[in-house]
């Protein structure tokens, strides 16, 4: 698979991009007594993994959507400002 060119940065301990290998880590933000609300969620996730290691530019873009409209609904649902998100995302660039 030919990746694009990109700067790396640090997640915690953990180099992204560069010539870093692809990496994935996740935690569910369901009540894990809601099966199927975990599942589904463990699903996409797991949906995007996939895509970024074996499919195209425009299937990956597809499911991060996916996750991203997960994540911006659950904001909403909470009332937290999606700012908060780059605002910790902002903390965590090297």
């Amino acid at each position: 698979m030919k990746r694009r060119v990109s700067k790396p940065i640090y997640v915690g301990g953990v180099k992204v991009g560069g010539d870093a290998p692809i990496s994935v880590q996740t935690m569910t933000k369901t009540d894990t007594r809601d099966v199927d609300a975990t599942v589904r969620q463990i699903e996409e996730a797991t949906e995007a993994s996939i895509a970024a290691r074996e499919e195209s530019d425009d299937r990956l873009a597809s499911e991060i959507s996916d996750l991203f409209f997960f994540a911006l609904v659950s904001l909403a649902h909470r009332g937290v400002d999606p700012e908060k998100v780059w605002a910790e995302l902002a903390l965590r660039r090297r």
